[in-house]
């Protein structure tokens, strides 16, 4: 069995990258619902049937981005050097520039 991740720490393995493109997908997801909820809110005409299921939507979201947070939190605290600079920190990826993860963080 071949190991799909390259070289370097995992943020640069394939279930790494699907896992950051959900993570995007559900905090779009979660703004979309908090602009709906202004608007529902704003507009003064939602029945309770839709402000319920607006509820119980956002509830949902706010447990995936909860989730979301805890596992990037979880992963910072690891990642961290004893002195609080991530290893590898201002050195080059070796991932090439079409990295994507590296991309997003400037580096």
């Amino acid at each position: 069995m071949s190991d799909a991740s390259g070289p370097g720490d995992g943020r640069h393995s394939v279930m790494a990258k699907v896992a950051d493109n959900l993570e995007r997908m559900q905090l779009g997801h979660a703004a979309a619902l908090v602009e709906r909820a202004d608007d529902m809110i704003a507009d003064h005409k939602a029945d309770k049937r839709e402000l319920r299921f607006l509820a119980n939507q956002l509830r949902t979201s706010l447990r995936e981005v909860t989730r979301i947070a805890d596992s990037r939190g979880a992963r910072l605290a690891t990642e961290e050097g004893p002195d609080g600079e991530e290893p590898g920190e201002g050195e080059a990826c070796d991932q090439g520039p079409d990295c994507g993860v590296c991309a997003d963080e400037g580096g």
